[in-house]
């Protein structure tokens, strides 16, 4: 996949990027990041695990996050899943909503790809020095708990 987008990349004249892999725990990169994508991966983590990886992805400072992957739009009819329930743990758009949004992402778009499938794309504006969102005390205080400044 990586040797197909830098071919894409050269064949476009695009000679200021730069490609790498990582892992969501483990990105492997500190330089600058403008996007990250991820696609069709992140609904093998639990909520739980997705929370921490879009954490992770936060600390990278990215500009936008795109996230296409299994997500439900409703209740998910299981007559015609488009996963499956022993490895797969998708999660609804409103769990993923959630996440990003706490790590100071603003949604800037949503694509519903299938009942069970979208795109979400994410965005965070402003300079990196000035972007914000949940610090980890944040996250460890419950939902009907305020903070105190």
């Amino acid at each position: 996949m990586l040797d197909a987008a830098r071919e894409k990349a050269a064949a476009a004249g695009l000679d200021n990027v730069e490609f790498g892999e990582g892992r969501f725990r483990e990105p492997n990169y500190d330089g600058d990041v403008d996007l990250v994508t991820s696609n069709f991966a992140m609904h093998h983590l639990s909520d739980a695990e997705k929370r921490e990886a879009i954490a992770v992805v936060a600390d990278l400072n990215p500009r936008r996050f795109v996230l296409g992957d299994v997500m439900f739009f409703g209740t998910p009819d299981p007559d015609e899943p488009f996963y499956d329930p022993a490895v797969d743990d998708p999660a609804t758009v409103g769990t993923l909503v959630d996440a990003l949004t706490d790590e100071g992402f603003v949604l800037t778009a949503v694509e519903r790809v299938h009942d069970q499938v979208g795109v979400l794309v994410a965005e965070r504006f402003g300079n990196a020095s000035e972007r914000v969102g949940v610090t980890p005390t944040d996250r460890e205080r419950g939902p009907d708990e305020t903070r105190e400044e």
